[in-house]
């Protein structure tokens, strides 16, 4: 997990890494950041969806949910990416991205 968050922050402009760095220090345990990542071009949006009578249909992508069911659909129209990282107690612990008009289910958690 902390090789993705690396990943993250290298591809971020210096001064996104810095703001999500001071931002994870100021949260509490079990908070969520969010921040926004600019997406390929024609690559489509990524969004949950649900199967129902072999239809799928777009549903809101619980953060601490462990299996996604994800759709890049080119119908979406979104330029960026939201990416999200929870803070654990020894730091970032869980990340989660989507297209950034895709609902999110927080539960009881802050974002």
């Amino acid at each position: 997990m902390r090789v993705l968050v690396l990943l993250l922050l290298l591809m971020a402009p210096a001064a996104t890494a810095a703001t999500l760095d001071h931002a994870l220090a100021g949260a509490a345990p079990g908070d969520w950041i969010e921040y926004r990542a600019d997406l390929v071009a024609g690559g489509g949006s990524p969004c949950c969806i649900d199967w129902h009578d072999g239809k799928a249909g777009r549903r809101a992508c619980s953060l601490d949910g462990r299996q996604w069911n994800f759709s890049t659909g080119a119908d979406r129209a979104d330029t960026q990416l939201r990416v999200f990282v929870r803070r654990g107690p020894q730091g970032p612990d869980r990340i989660r991205a989507v297209g950034a008009s895709c609902p999110v289910d927080a539960g009881a958690a802050r974002i």
